[in-house]
C-alpha cells in the first residue's frame, strides 16, 4: 500500500510538467545525434555535446541559452572535435559532461 501511495503521489507532481523542442539539430556544422543528458549552470544554460557534425565532423560541446525576452533559445557551439586521422583531442564524443565549482 505504502509503494502505492508513493507513486501516486510522484504521477501527481508530474501532471502539470509539459516537454517542448527548444533546438532541433541540423546536422552540417550545426552538429547531429546530440548524446549523453544536458548539464545546466546557475543562468539556466544547458550544455551537451553531439556525436557528429561540427566544423571537423567529429561532434560538437555546445551550449543553450535561454532566451531573454519573447525570443526563442540559442545555440552556440563551444568546441568542434576532430574527425580527421591527424588530430588527438578526441571525436565523437557520447559520454556525459561534468562542471567543476568555477
Amino acid at each position: 500500500m505504502f509503494i502505492a501511495i508513493v507513486i501516486f503521489a510522484f504521477s501527481v507532481l508530474a501532471v502539470g510538467q509539459t516537454e517542448r523542442v527548444v533546438h532541433l539539430f541540423q546536422g552540417g556544422s550545426d552538429g547531429f545525434d546530440p548524446q549523453g543528458s544536458l548539464i545546466s549552470d546557475s543562468a539556466g544554460n544547458l550544455y551537451g555535446t553531439t556525436y557528429v557534425g561540427g566544423a571537423n565532423n567529429g561532434g560538437t560541446l555546445f551550449e543553450l541559452s535561454p532566451p531573454s525576452g519573447s525570443g526563442g533559445w540559442t545555440k552556440t557551439v563551444l568546441y568542434n572535435f576532430c574527425a580527421q586521422s591527424n588530430c588527438s583531442d578526441g571525436v565523437a564524443p557520447f559520454g556525459e559532461l561534468v562542471f567543476d565549482q568555477a
